[in-house]
């Protein structure tokens, strides 16, 4: 008999038995987080030996406006930004710049994050830092940056436009994932406005497979933001597997956004690259950390992920800290019974969660697929989810199913 531990929620472990036999793999690469100490190490260790670029001390002169757009759901999101300000205010005087703005989207403020309390290194900076919530529907905020290739506005929150140095900070995920654009995430469409929004609801491996060359101009127009609005520069989090209260983060890497971006990418490449070429009947997959990443989005790209190693028709038990009204999507899908009808009306809506809900319905449709959280039972059932009761019965349902793969931060993985 073989015993393995499972994290998932905010600090809640599982451990799980199963036959030698049965657990044909479990995602786990052996390193661990680092602390929090260690993670503000990094974060100033990297400004002032960035990758290919001077320090960014260099960069800043005294009285600047310095904008950091940050990406949702970043791991220690308020860890990194408050080692970044600690170096930023730690310069020498003709290095000191006059005001900072941390730009946040609609989805981490709904979680208040960051808070500007836990990221200031001193209260005295409180008149110099502030967070902003980006609007994608304020068309005051916003300014022209210009015109892409094929003729489509450039159109970006005002604060990016006007800013003196712009310091983007984000998370890697796995290329193609639904809502990710690499590490350009932190810029664009992000802090675009609704329109703009609008044309990128449907960026996803799907459109990689049904409109490519939709998926190229897409892809172009990002990357034409940042050479546009001379974005040299990107600080990006590498997600770790998180263990008993673990931060989530097995590195930062910060500099010139090409060399970021291939290096941080192997890294993550490394830790995340799903190794088994055996499929099991049964998949036990989680999401790990604080409230903000127990969302539907990442729901969704877990279950997605899943389907994709287990079985034909084959079990999904997802463990997870989800909770909160239903998107939208999901709620039609709940009450139509039916995955056509829902698909129909959210192609024609065009719902901010279309792609993420669209992405799940298959799946819902096709596995069987259980929970184990804090969801309503009779609601989870009516989107054809059994409600696990507690660890125990996850257990039961684990001897009962065969081969199993046990994957913690499911989400996270490159298939």
């Amino acid at each position: 008999m073989m015993e393995t531990t499972l994290c998932y929620g905010e600090n809640k472990v599982l451990t799980l038995h199963a036959d030698d036999a049965q657990l044909l793999y479990v995602h786990d690469d052996g390193a661990g987080d680092r602390t929090r100490d260690q993670i503000a190490d990094a974060v100033k260790s990297g400004l002032e030996k960035p990758l290919e670029y001077p320090p960014l001390a260099e960069s800043l002169l005294e009285g600047d406006h310095v904008v950091i757009p940050l990406a949702p759901q970043v791991p220690e999101g308020e860890t990194v930004l408050r080692a970044v300000l600690d170096y930023l205010f730690s310069q020498d005087a003709m290095r000191v710049p006059g005001r900072v703005t941390i730009l946040r989207s609609p989805e981490d403020a709904v979680w208040n994050h960051p808070r500007l309390t836990e990221i200031l290194p001193s209260p005295e900076l409180a008149e110099k830092v502030e967070v902003v919530t980006h609007n994608p529907k304020d068309k005051d905020s916003f300014a022209l940056l210009g015109l892409d290739a094929a003729s489509e506005s450039l159109v970006l929150n005002r604060l990016l436009f006007d800013a003196d140095v712009i310091l983007p900070v984000g998370s890697f995920l796995p290329s193609m994932t639904t809502g990710y654009y690499g590490i350009h995430t932190p810029l664009y469409p992000l802090f675009s406005d609704e329109v703009t929004q609008r044309r990128f609801h449907f960026f996803s491996r799907d459109m990689h497979e049904r409109q490519h060359d939709l998926l190229h101009q897409l892809s172009d127009e990002v990357q034409e933001v940042t050479r546009q609005l001379g974005v040299a520069l990107s600080l990006q989090v590498i997600p770790g597997l998180p263990g008993a209260a673990g931060t989530g983060v097995a590195d930062v890497v910060f500099g010139n956004y090409h060399d970021v971006f291939q290096e941080g990418y192997s890294r993550y490449r490394d830790r995340w690259t799903f190794l088994s070429g055996q499929t099991p009947n049964m998949v036990v997959g989680s999401i790990t950390g604080a409230p903000m990443q127990q969302c539907w989005r990442n729901v969704s790209r877990a279950l997605v992920t899943a389907s994709r190693i287990v079985s034909e028709g084959g079990v999904i038990a997802l463990c997870c800290d989800v909770a909160g009204e239903l998107p939208m999507g999901l709620e039609v899908y709940r009450r139509t019974q039916d995955v056509e009808k829902a698909a129909k009306w959210i192609r024609r809506e065009d719902a901010d969660d279309a792609q993420m809900v669209l992405d799940m319905l298959p799946v819902l449709q096709d596995y069987r697929v259980f929970f184990l959280s804090p969801l309503d039972g009779d609601l989870l059932e009516e989107l054809n989810i059994m409600p696990l009761a507690d660890p125990q019965t996850l257990e039961r349902l684990l001897r009962n199913s065969g081969t199993c793969m046990i994957l913690p931060d499911v989400h996270r993985l490159i298939v």
